[in-house]
């Protein structure tokens, strides 16, 4: 029986999600059963308050937080390697070992019923663990705006105006009413301080910068979804192996144009990806390739160095017979690699001049 998480939404009743959980025995009979997803939510919940709300909040079915994490395990659930037959024991130890986009959505979701309540009860301190668990995402957006950066978060214009928007003091309605924890919240974060400061910065350049890390989060998260048997795990060795002698061998001027490509590729996937159209997608698009003339300098002789790299790319992938429907395993794994063999053995500024120079120079 197939179930398509995308039709239901974070206010879908328990029953919508009927057929999914009936996949699992320990799900039937529903009917006595289902009460069984309740408690587990509502203990996970608790857990997750103790660090900065001290109430006693007990989940119900009607619960407007109990539908958010049951929209949020099923939705990340389904996207889990090898779901089924993975259950919701391992999504949970999935969400709370690695996250999603650099946290656990589950707690966040739970971090958010406290932040609201927190404004009309005044009980709990979940303003300040997100200051400290979620401030450096923030930070990081204030000062790509040029905005004033306190020691004391509380003394910054830029994040009460986020803060506010977030809680809805401002005089609208909540923007994390609308969080549904399909990723971490720092991109969410990223986005309000934007959003509600944006006046004073270059709005182009920024939200370039934010639909990067967002893509960026949906590509790391597409990349645990799929499913690898142990032939593929063998396959995958062997091209993850490959792939770093291919990059040991290239040199720094090489090196800097596929990590230029590279930075380009979670944006395309993301739309590949919700599209289900991979076709080209191992390709560098034309525009990518008219760039990379301009990291040379434009000439004959960098446009010849270009499309020979190119060229290059193209033979190693072509070894491994790599189609479409192998793209979403290993396009995200490229691009994981290189990211990390680029951070082992970081590409030094004065050889890359020095190669320019080299090659260029008239």
């Amino acid at each position: 029986m197939s179930f398509e998480i995308e039709t239901c939404s974070p206010e879908s009743e328990l029953d919508a999600y009927r057929d999914w959980f009936e996949r699992w025995r320990k799900f039937l009979p529903w009917e006595t059963k289902r009460e069984r997803v309740v408690g587990r939510l509502d203990r996970l919940s608790r857990r997750y308050r103790e660090p900065f709300d001290p109430r006693v909040v007990t989940l119900d079915e009607k619960s407007p937080l109990f539908q958010r994490l049951l929209y949020c395990l099923a939705y990340h659930w389904v996207r889990m390697k090898n779901a089924p037959p993975v259950d919701d024991e391992a999504t949970v130890r999935s969400l709370e070992a690695e996250g999603r986009g650099g946290s656990n959505p589950l707690c966040d979701l739970t971090l958010v019923d406290a932040l609201l309540a927190e404004i009309h009860e005044n009980r709990t301190l979940a303003k300040t663990y997100l200051e400290r668990r979620f401030g450096g995402f923030a930070i990081k957006t204030a000062r790509r705006m040029g905005l004033q950066i306190m020691t004391n978060l509380d003394e910054c214009d830029w994040w009460l105006n986020a803060y506010y928007s977030m809680v809805g003091l401002n005089g609208r309605k909540s923007t994390l009413a609308a969080y549904a924890g399909r990723a971490g919240i720092g991109t969410w974060i990223r986005r309000v301080v934007y959003s509600t400061n944006r006046p004073n910065a270059d709005p182009e350049t920024l939200q370039s910068e934010l639909d990067r890390d967002e893509s960026q989060d949906a590509f790391s998260n597409a990349a645990r979804t799929v499913p690898v048997s142990p032939s593929r795990e063998a396959e995958i060795a062997e091209f993850s192996a490959a792939l770093e002698t291919f990059w040991r061998e290239r040199s720094p001027l090489e090196k800097t144009l596929l990590l230029y490509w590279n930075d380009k590729t979670p944006k395309r996937f993301v739309r590949a990806l919700n599209t289900e159209n991979f076709d080209g997608i191992w390709e560098i698009p034309a525009d990518d390739v008219r760039e990379a003339y301009k990291i040379c300098g434009v000439g004959l002789k960098s446009k010849s160095f270009v499309l020979e790299l190119v060229a290059t790319r193209k033979e190693f992938l072509k070894k491994f017979e790599i189609d479409e429907r192998d793209a979403k395993t290993f396009l995200p794994l490229y691009w994981s690699r290189l990211d990390e063999l680029s951070r082992q053995d970081p590409l030094g500024e004065e050889e890359l001049v020095a190669e320019v120079q080299r090659r260029f120079a008239a």
